[in-house]
């Protein structure tokens, strides 16, 4: 039966080569998302120059960090660069065979520039002179910084910023702020600089006095002359069970390694990971649907083949046999074009600011390889159901005629029906409880069972309801209008095959773009409510504001109160995981006046070095309660018992836990304060300038806005980076179904040939016959966005649910217009590839002479 399979594959191409596209365009999503996926969690993704080429081996602090929970330790990766201990370097210069050791005391600098009003500020990277060996930079241009405040940039710094030798440069610190002067231009061999890196190599004593007292080195670099396998392997013995990790050769990293890369990468790696799970459920659901359509098609064969003495269990091998050269075909083109676009979506990443420059993705077998398995599970899995439904084909059953198919409620689709409803059923219980952070996951799960419920249904209740939809619109033409709705509900397999693909769109769409919606309006809400402060300063670089900053407004005429917020991260335990937080330090007192806490228990102005004020989802997760002693874990690994001293309903626009700064910056790395909060004498307009304000913070790189202003802006762009996001996961997954619907009425037009040359021979008209199709296509389109809204607004409500626990301000802002583009989009598709028959009818008659 291969052979038949073989035979029968090639003469049936027209009809299965629309499987073929659906099953490629699976796999190349699958294939491009996994190099993606790959490149942005091995740190494959920047390749070129790294940090510490020069150096034969590097010493790392370890940084997986334990956390108990329960019964059992967790090991999270720190959420702060983990030093090494300088004892470390000494002994590493006594093992035989090395010849230097260089600490790594890089550390994030913010570049300040007057002149530049669109970018006035940057991130950078800062280091002392003595760390150019590392990689290594020698300069090109200039002179090496031997004095107080001088300064070599990278030459992608220069080239990309106009900084000449000679310039003057304002640097901002965890210590303060720094004016240097540019003595030199340094290159690495082969190269401008390291990638994703602008790098600002300062004399050593300068770079000491912009660091806190007592930072660890982020690594130590060991130049040797001996093998670097065999050295790593020397010291590993040495330092056994010291918590280090020594790398060699291709591990040793350098910017994939370091804490820049990392932090750009983590949005992007959650998004791919979300785009893989979407490819994988959009592509099996849509090959399901192709193959069974195909084998409904194929009636008349089948049935042909049995009464020529063809048994069931042939029938199966046959299509599955289809399936397998079909599935191997088209999962290696996929694969051929997923790597290909893989380059393409990482530029496009790196363009819209979702990855670090320099990102790209480099073919990784290994994904290619899970991506072409994946395309032949899927397609024997689509095939399945259809090869058991085909195989079932009395030897006496007829072929069906254009619209006289029917497609009955099998008892897997009952069997599918009921694990899918139950499994929906059971998300939307534990979503209204579920964490935050989570929601927006646990929706996108709900859509995806409330789908595949609505589709197995479909056959029962997708036809009727189709030729109702239709109903009013097309009363405004008779004939063809009646013939329409007929058509819906007489033609069950096609009608509910094309609607399939409209509500996989229309939910997963509504679903992404709504709980993004929802959260963003819910924010902003929630923020304008709760805040107090008159006027927000702030700094557009990821480094923060140095600590001037916060003498400068306090000592500007206008202010009579501040607060300031010292950010990092960390992890609280649960009874089942680790749970990250973000940890705040703040004044007590001073936060209060800026900002309306909804307080629930306890008293926050009691918060000192031994407690903390923790927000209520927190306490849900951990189950802690008010006055008890609990463990916080710090980003650098570190653990503190402390006291919860007050407990806040939420914790609005500050971090989840609020300790003492003096606690954060024994924890972070770089203690930079976020923002700072000021109450003025008098409140500020909202197209206030605040210019005696401004040009006093200009200088240390700080701004200020009028609080509801800043709050506009910043839901503005919390808007716009969610749209991205929401564009980003969802558009290859819409193009791919567009591309289904479509896919799935031009299958269908070899079989509505017929018919329609038979309403034609009855007196039916040209435009008679593209009115009735419109009208199909348009009741189609509405019955799938219809039930796709139904899907999404069910998660919708979920969100909702879950914010409003913890937020009096919780807002169900629904994408109409995204919405709405979307099912347009469906049916601009399906108008033109409904009316295919009639065109082929056309040609037909045509050709067929007088």
């Amino acid at each position: 039966m291969l052979r038949v399979a073989l035979h029968t594959l090639w003469a049936r191409r027209g009809l299965l080569v629309g499987s073929f596209v659906a099953l490629c365009l699976g796999v190349a999503l699958l294939a491009s998302t996994g190099q993606l996926l790959s490149a942005s969690t091995s740190g494959s993704g920047l390749g070129g120059i790294g940090r510490y080429d020069a150096a034969a081996v590097v010493v790392r602090a370890d940084q997986e960090v334990p956390v108990q929970v329960g019964d059992r330790t967790v090991h999270p990766t720190a959420r702060e660069e983990r030093g090494v201990d300088p004892e470390v370097a000494d002994r590493l210069r006594t093992t035989p065979g090395v010849t230097d050791v260089v600490a790594d005391g890089s550390f994030a600098l913010g570049l300040i520039s007057e002149d530049d009003a669109d970018t006035p500020f940057r991130d950078l990277v800062g280091a002392p002179w003595s760390n150019a060996p590392l990689t290594p930079f020698t300069v090109v241009e200039g002179e090496e910084p031997v004095a107080p405040a001088q300064a070599v940039v990278s030459r992608s710094l220069a080239d990309a910023d106009g900084i000449t030798v000679g310039s003057t440069l304002r640097i901002s610190a965890p210590t303060g702020r720094q004016d240097v002067e540019v003595v030199g231009v340094a290159e690495p061999p082969g190269g401008t600089g390291i990638p994703g890196e602008a790098t600002v190599l300062l004399d050593d004593a300068t770079a000491a006095s912009l660091v806190p007292d007592g930072q660890l080195p982020v690594a130590l670099g060991v130049f040797s002359e001996e093998d670097p396998a065999r050295l790593a392997e020397t010291i590993r013995q040495e330092f056994a069970d010291e918590g280090l990790r020594v790398l060699h050769g291709p591990a040793k990293g350098g910017v994939a390694q370091d804490e820049i890369y990392q932090q750009g990468t983590q949005d992007i790696t959650a998004l791919l990971a979300m785009m893989a799970v979407i490819a994988l459920f959009v592509s099996t659901f849509v090959v399901a649907g192709t193959f069974g359509f195909a084998v409904s098609q194929r009636t008349g064969e089948l049935s042909l083949l049995r009464a020529l003495g063809a048994t069931a269990r042939q029938l199966r091998v046959m299509l599955v046999g289809e399936a397998l050269i079909l599935g191997v075909l088209a999962s290696a083109v996929g694969v051929f074009l997923g790597a290909a676009a893989a380059g393409q979506v990482a530029a496009l990443l790196v363009d819209a600011g979702a990855a670090p420059p320099g990102f790209h993705a480099p073919t990784a077998p290994g994904p290619l390889a899970l991506a072409f398995v994946l395309g032949l599970l899927v397609a024997l899995a689509g095939v399945v159901g259809a090869s058991r439904r085909g195989s079932g084909i009395s030897p006496t059953e007829p072929p069906r005629l254009g619209q006289l198919d029917d497609s009955r409620m099998t008892r897997g689709r009952w069997i599918t029906t009921g694990v899918c409803a139950a499994l929906s059923a059971l998300i939307a219980s534990t979503m209204p409880t579920a964490a935050a952070d989570g929601v927006v996951v646990f929706s996108f799960l709900l859509a995806v069972f409330l789908v595949l419920t609505l589709v197995s249904l479909a056959p029962l209740f997708v036809p009727a309801l189709a030729a109702i939809v239709v109903t009013p619109f097309a009363s405004l033409s008779r004939s063809s209008g009646f013939l329409a709705s007929r058509n819906l509900r007489t033609g069950m397999r096609r009608t509910a095959s094309t609607t399939a693909p409209v509500i996989v769109t229309v939910a997963l769409a509504g679903t992404v773009f709504g709980a993004t919606s929802i959260t963003s309006a819910t924010t902003a809400r929630d923020s304008e409510r709760n805040l107090a402060a008159d006027v927000i300063v702030h700094s557009t670089t990821a480094t923060g504001l140095p600590p001037e900053a916060a003498e400068v407004a306090r000592a500007a005429p206008e202010v009579v109160g501040l607060a300031s917020v010292t950010r990092t991260r960390g992890w609280v335990p649960t009874a089942t995981y680790a749970r990250a937080t973000t940890i705040g330090g703040v004044d007590p007192t001073a936060v209060r006046h800026t900002y309306r806490l909804d307080v629930t228990e306890g008293d926050p102005a009691t918060l000192d070095g031994e407690s903390v004020v923790v927000s209520q989802p927190v306490l849900d997760d951990t189950g802690w309660e008010h006055g008890q002693v609990v463990p916080v874990h710090f980003g650098d690994g570190r653990v503190r018992e402390l006291r919860i001293a007050a407990v806040l309903r939420n914790s609005v626009d500050l971090p989840e836990i609020l300790v003492t700064p003096e606690l954060v910056a024994q924890h972070s790395r770089d203690p930079m304060t976020a923002e700072l909060y000021l109450t003025l004498d008098r409140t500020p307009a909202d197209d206030d300038p605040l210019t005696e304000l401004n040009d006093a913070l200009a200088p240390v790189g700080a701004v200020a806005t009028p609080g509801a202003r800043w709050l506009w802006e910043r839901e503005v762009d919390n808007a716009q980076e969610s749209r991205v996001f929401a564009f980003v996961l969802i558009g290859m997954a819409v193009l791919y179904t567009s591309i289904a619907i479509a896919n799935t009425l031009l299958m269908s037009a070899g079989g509505r040939i017929p018919e329609l040359a038979l309403l034609r021979d009855s007196g039916a008209t040209r435009a008679q016959l593209v009115r009735m199709m419109s009208w199909e296509a348009v009741g189609v389109v509405l019955t799938g966005a219809l039930l796709g809204v139904l899907a999404a607004a069910v998660s919708w409500t979920g969100v909702y649910l879950a914010l409003a626990r913890t937020v009096d301000a919780a807002h169900l802002a629904i994408p109409w217009g995204d919405l709405g583009v979307v099912a347009g989009a469906c049916l601009l598709v399906a108008l033109p590839a409904s009316l295919l028959p009639v065109a082929l009818l056309g040609r037909g008659r045509a050709g067929a002479g007088p």
